[in-house]
């Protein structure tokens, strides 16, 4: 699965009526860019771990900070699946 990280919004930002996929992060680091923020997290999949980069806007509100468990929102049109052998892009 691939998401764009300026395509991950906080779950409480969501409005109701989008559908989509939500992803639980352990938030690991946070760069202020002047703009915008970078926020680094792992989402954990039983044993499997895999590292995430969501883009927010400087008027997000609330930043999450390293350590929150957070969740993060991506339409279900930005969303990207991908075939494990190959790399290839599913349809």
């Amino acid at each position: 699965m691939g998401i764009r990280p300026e395509h991950l919004m906080l779950q409480r930002d969501k409005p109701a009526d989008l559908m989509g996929v939500t992803l639980k992060l352990r938030i690991q680091l946070v760069e202020f860019m002047g703009s915008e923020y970078l926020v680094y997290g792992l989402e954990e999949q039983g044993e499997h771990q895999r590292q995430i980069v969501a883009r927010l806007e400087q008027d997000v509100g609330a930043v999450p900070v390293q350590g929150d468990v957070v969740e993060f929102f991506a339409c279900k049109q930005y969303v990207q699946y991908f075939e494990k052998s190959t790399g290839n892009r599913l349809p």
